[in-house]
């Protein structure tokens, strides 16, 4: 054995003369790492629970007052932005707000399309106004209705224009909205609508 070996192995017993098969720094580490892990428990946390894997979520709050209940449905998951059939409780008396012009998805044509969307209000029982957050995308049906109950086929004059939805069946089937004309206003100059939720 050579001096300098000889004097390494007695300086460092761990040395690699001390040991055949070597392991780099790093390896040590980690070894001593996961050595101390498996010796250390986790200390549970303070509410009982042990670990993720029991934790149960439910969709009611629990405790803090500002969890908000989980979603139940697809449609709560990911609300859509469009008024569809079901959304309509009933029949409803609206005015519509306004029209704009968005980029939509034709499943028939396969290509995105410009198609005319209606904003509409609608007054509560108690006097108030509020928008609808969904827009209705129009087909030619409603478009052509709206523009006899209207007496104009512009679309920026549909603008103030009360009309009733309802959910009704497209001569296809299929579920669709129906727009009809809205009855004439009560004594009171409101428009018989939603309820005092804020539902249509």
């Amino acid at each position: 054995m050579s001096d300098y070996l000889l004097a390494l192995a007695m300086a460092n017993p761990f040395s690699v003369y001390a040991h055949p098969d070597p392991i780099s720094e790093s390896e040590r580490e980690t070894r001593k790492a996961m050595a101390n892990r498996n010796r250390t428990k986790p200390t549970p946390p303070a509410n009982g629970d042990d670990d993720m894997s029991t934790q149960t979520h439910t969709n009611a709050p629990t405790g803090n007052t500002g969890n908000a209940p989980h979603p139940r449905t697809i449609g709560e998951l990911w609300p859509s932005k469009w008024l569809k059939p079901e959304d309509l409780k009933r029949p409803a008396v609206v005015t519509v707000a306004s029209v704009d012009w968005p980029e939509v998805y034709d499943a028939r044509e396969k290509e995105n399309v410009i198609r005319p969307a209606l904003r509409f209000t609608y007054r509560k029982a108690d006097g108030t106004t509020v928008e609808l957050e969904r827009r209705l995308i129009l087909n030619k049906t409603q478009a052509l209705a709206l523009a006899k109950i209207t007496g104009s086929d512009e679309l920026d004059r549909w603008v103030g224009a009360a009309v009733t939805l309802t959910a009704g069946r497209a001569h296809t089937g299929a579920a669709t909205i129906v727009i009809g004309p809205a009855p004439k206003p009560a004594s009171n100059g409101g428009h018989p609508a939603g309820d005092d939720n804020g539902e249509v």
